[in-house]
Order: structure tokens, then C-alpha cells, then sequence
């Protein structure tokens, strides 16, 4: 045995070298790959930790032409900035828009928002112009526990901005119009059947 272990030294001491690089190349892949090119793959690329950019704000996940067609996630996506043709929740009436410690600032929508309760802690106007008219398809209510609720129609201040109330009868044709008058320094609600009288 020792003049086969002193025949073959050189041989042994070649095959242990190998045995222990590839030992240690193996302990070095499995922590960090660095790959200066692309990564093509026809399959599937399963990560066991993190998956991180080598510079900060400088690296895009997809492009503009090939993009991802689903991102699933049970954490939280923090972004700058979000584009979207449309935004959806993951299961029916069971996602926030925002919290009341961090809120949203302002909503732009120039469509429709279907609301089955809309709570407002400030100011709520409604319209924005002569034209536009504020339905309310259910009741409305307004209270306030610390101070005086205040509902108001129309501009105070600026002429030709009044408030009307419109008032169906229910059967589908009859409509009351409830508006106010000004009678020399007297303001009185004046009702009518007709919707000039009140715009």
C-alpha cells in the first residue's frame, strides 16, 4: 500500500487539488452569482432569497415591448411612481386604497366612483360648474358630533350660483323643484313643478 500511495503521490495530490476546487466553486455559486450578460431561459428561475439590483434606481424589470404579464405577491410593493390601465383588488371588497395613517393626497377621476359609503372629515363639494349635477342615488346624511353640520347649495357670495333641490315623487313623472328666493333683503324657499323656475 505505500509504494502504491509512493508510486501514484503526484497523481493523488492532482485529484485531491481538483476535488477541492470544485468543492469550494460549488460554496461560492451557491451563495453569489455574478453574470455580466443575459439570462435566457425556456424554463422556470427559482430563487431561494432575494433577487437585488447591483446599482440603486438604475435597473427595470421588463420593458415597454416585452413586459410581465402577472406579478403575484404577499408582501408590500413599494414604488415611486404607478402606471396603470386599470387597478383591481385581490378578492372582492377586501382591499384598502391607502390607510388613515398614510392617506392619499388628491383623486383625479373623470368618471364615475361607485361608493357603497362615502365618508368625508373635511370639506365634500360636489360638481364644479354650472352644468355638472350631484345625484345621490340612496339617502344622504349629514352629522357631526362636536360642531354644527352645515349643508350648502350653491356659491355663497358669487352671483348667478344658487342651490336647487330636486324632489321626485316617486311615480317617474312628477318632479318638485325647491329653490330659494330672494324677496328685497328677505330669503324664502319657493317650490315648483317647473325646472326653469329654479335654475
Amino acid at each position: 500500500m505505500q509504494n502504491f500511495l509512493h508510486k501514484h503521490k503526484k497523481l493523488l495530490s492532482v485529484s485531491l487539488s481538483v476535488v477541492a476546487s470544485v468543492f469550494l466553486v460549488a460554496i461560492v455559486v451557491s451563495a453569489a452569482t455574478v453574470i455580466g450578460a443575459n439570462i435566457v431561459t425556456g424554463g422556470s428561475v427559482t430563487v431561494g432569497s432575494n433577487v437585488l439590483s447591483d446599482t440603486h434606481n438604475a435597473d427595470t424589470l421588463g420593458t415597454s415591448a416585452v413586459a410581465w404579464a402577472n406579478v403575484y405577491t404577499s408582501g408590500t410593493i413599494y414604488a415611486g411612481s404607478v402606471s396603470s390601465t386599470g387597478m383591481s383588488g385581490w378578492k372582492n371588497n377586501a382591499s384598502d386604497l391607502g390607510s388613515p395613517k398614510v392617506a392619499w393626497k388628491d383623486v383625479y377621476v373623470s368618471g364615475t366612483i361607485y361608493a357603497g359609503a362615502i365618508t368625508s372629515h373635511a370639506n365634500l363639494t360636489l360638481g364644479g360648474g354650472a352644468t355638472v349635477t350631484s345625484t345621490f342615488n340612496s339617502g344622504v346624511s349629514i352629522a357631526e358630533a362636536a360642531s354644527t353640520s352645515t349643508l350648502q347649495l350653491g356659491d355663497a357670495g358669487v352671483a348667478g350660483e344658487g342651490g336647487c333641490i330636486v324632489m321626485s315623487a316617486g311615480d317617474g313623472a312628477s318632479v318638485l323643484y325647491i329653490f330659494p328666493v330672494l324677496n328685497g333683503t328677505t330669503i324664502h324657499l319657493a317650490t315648483s313643478t317647473n325646472a326653469s323656475d329654479c335654475y
